[in-house]
């Protein structure tokens, strides 16, 4: 039953390059967060790790580690394997660019069933996956690019990164030789559901260079790119970090945290599609521009901030308090939030924050991440 279950998802998912760029999308989630696959944790992460493997092979991709897709996560015991990243490889056409490369990457793994339940993971991380397979898939069946491209899907980032630790410290690639990283969780929701046509890019702080390669990519998109630093966030919430680390380039693309994250309501009839088709576009476009310009922008320190990203922050704290009954918000929360909307308020119409400004607008950031989110 399994094998004929795997074989009816896998020779579909292979063969439909030429079906439109939304039921692609479609069909990748709900076949991600379905019951088949058990929320993509302990034996039934293999299901995903097959479907992942067969699609980079239908896009005539190359095993990215020493002749296989899969990269496995040894445990702490002697032979233990605990995981695999899945990886493909698209060679670079510029002799003078190919060993350049950028990483398109997304975990798959999710937390499986809990105490009977299903937790299917359709924003956590299926709407990701789904954003990788396209850019796989775009970048696959165009003109080939000049720098090489990398695309992996991480396992075990729900256990501190595992899987992209793992693979930073085991590269199959130099890592020297990596300008950028592209990488995607959970993109097919708003923040706090209130923000729906919001996707928030974290990174250019370090590469402020490719902000307007970022606003040109976004033209004529059913989105607002918001531009913030990792800062707000506090720690690495996703599978940037280890590369953040070393201070490789990287974009990290979500939609922000829903009410249902971590839940069994995490489900595909709550994801909103075209917002992920939109944020697919987006990534294809910078993904491309980056494999093909001549030059790329290293790692910039200290961080460079601009005004905008309190404008973002201004404008998400003011939707928050316009819908803080649906939210749940307190009158004294209330209170507070009218206040800092007025101090960033402003301070943008000064055009520019003073670092006491900035600092006490990332505390009440991560205040209302951590609290009212």
């Amino acid at each position: 039953l399994a094998a004929a279950l795997l074989a009816f998802l896998l020779v579909p998912l292979a063969s439909r390059a030429d079906e439109p760029r939304l039921a692609r999308i479609t069909d990748l989630i709900e076949t991600l967060a379905s019951p088949e696959f058990a929320g993509r944790r302990g034996p039934k992460a293999q299901l995903t790790a097959n479907l992942l493997v067969e699609r980079f092979k239908g896009l005539g991709l190359a095993p990215l580690f020493d002749g296989s897709f899969e990269q496995p996560i040894p445990g702490s015991q002697p032979n233990e394997v605990i995981g695999q990243n899945i990886g493909g490889w698209l060679e670079g056409s510029d002799p003078k660019l190919a060993h350049e490369w950028i990483l398109v990457a997304a975990h798959y793994d999710h937390l499986g069933v809990r105490g009977g339940r299903l937790f299917p993971g359709a924003d956590d991380n299926a709407s990701g996956v789904a954003m990788l397979v396209e850019v796989a898939t775009a970048l696959a069946n165009g003109e080939r690019p000049r720098r090489s491209v990398a695309f992996v899907s991480f396992d075990r980032e729900e256990d501190g990164l595992v899987g992209s630790r793992h693979f930073v410290e085991n590269p199959p690639r130099p890592l020297e030789s990596m300008r950028l990283l592209l990488v995607a969780d959970m993109i097919g929701r708003s923040l706090g559901n209130v923000c729906p046509e919001l996707v928030f890019l974290i990174g250019t702080e370090h590469t402020p260079e490719l902000r307007p390669r970022i606003v040109e990519a976004a033209r004529r998109l059913p989105l607002r790119v918001g531009l913030i630093s990792n800062e707000v966030l506090l720690i690495d919430r996703s599978d940037y970090g280890p590369f953040r680390i070393r201070q490789i380039p990287y974009l990290f693309f979500t939609t922000g945290q829903s009410p249902v994250y971590h839940r069994p309501d995490d489900r595909p009839e709550t994801i909103d599609f075209t917002k992920v088709e939109a944020v697919s576009t987006l990534a294809t476009r910078i993904a491309a521009d980056a494999a093909n310009t001549d030059t790329l922008p290293g790692w910039t320190d200290p961080p460079v901030h601009e005004v905008e990203e309190a404008r973002v922050i201004h404008d998400v704290l003011a939707r928050l308090l316009n819908n803080a009954e649906d939210l749940g918000i307190t009158p004294l929360q209330r209170i507070w939030l009218k206040a800092q909307i007025r101090d960033l308020g402003d301070a943008i119409a000064r055009g520019r924050l003073t670092p006491e400004e900035r600092r006490r607008m990332l505390s009440n950031a991560q205040l209302v991440i951590y609290t009212i989110l």
